[in-house]
């Protein structure tokens, strides 16, 4: 069964909190794998993980828009 588009944008949400609690040292590899996700899809920088977040929904938006 397909996911609702809210539904994937709310377990992104919850995953991005359950994020924020780990470690520092779990903190310092999740940065870096966001920089090299941000990097795939755009040069600039983002300022907060709500910004990466609302791109990178955009981005899939836009590629759903396309392919249907």
């Amino acid at each position: 069964m397909a996911l609702s588009w809210n539904e994937i944008k709310n377990r992104a949400i919850h995953f991005s909190k359950e994020l924020e609690d780990e470690s520092d040292k779990n903190k310092s590899s999740v940065q870096l794998l966001d920089k090299a996700v941000d990097r795939c899809y755009t040069s600039k920088r983002f300022k907060s993980d709500k910004e990466r977040m609302e791109f990178l929904f955009g981005f899939y938006e836009g590629y759903i828009n396309e392919t249907n």
